[in-house]
């Protein structure tokens, strides 16, 4: 493709746009600014960066790789976000969280057996 190619302007937005980035702003600008979920828990933009990056070292240290498939059993809370976050912008991987209810009550994943992926369980609740 052939085009005319225009100056960027000087009050242009320098980062690029991806997610490790929207860490950027919050951590530099108010990382003592409190987060609140669901008047549950209470956490810093500092706290949840550094449980990011713990997650995403730990997800390195049993193996996970660029591009691998993570499987979480959590949705709509903290856990998840730090989740989200630690596979997506540390590894590019794809982050499962496809859940459904049986008859039974019990929760099912469903899981492409011929694709290799890690399961991520958090035992502490």
């Amino acid at each position: 493709m052939t085009g005319r190619l225009i100056q960027v302007a000087k009050s242009a937005y320098q980062y690029p746009l991806i997610l490790k980035q929207l860490w950027h702003a919050p951590i530099v600008q108010a990382p003592d600014q409190e987060v609140v979920y669901r008047d549950l828990k209470r956490f810093t933009y500092r706290d949840i960066r550094e449980r990011i990056g713990r997650l995403a070292s730990a997800l390195h240290g049993i193996g996970v790789r660029a591009a691998d498939t993570v499987g979480v059993l959590d949705w709509d809370s903290n856990r998840f976000l730090e989740a989200f976050f630690a596979i997506r912008a540390r590894f590019r991987g794809l982050l499962h969280h496809e859940i459904q209810r049986n008859r039974d009550g019990a929760v099912d994943l469903p899981v492409d057996h011929r694709c290799p992926w890690r399961a991520a369980v958090d035992r502490s609740e």
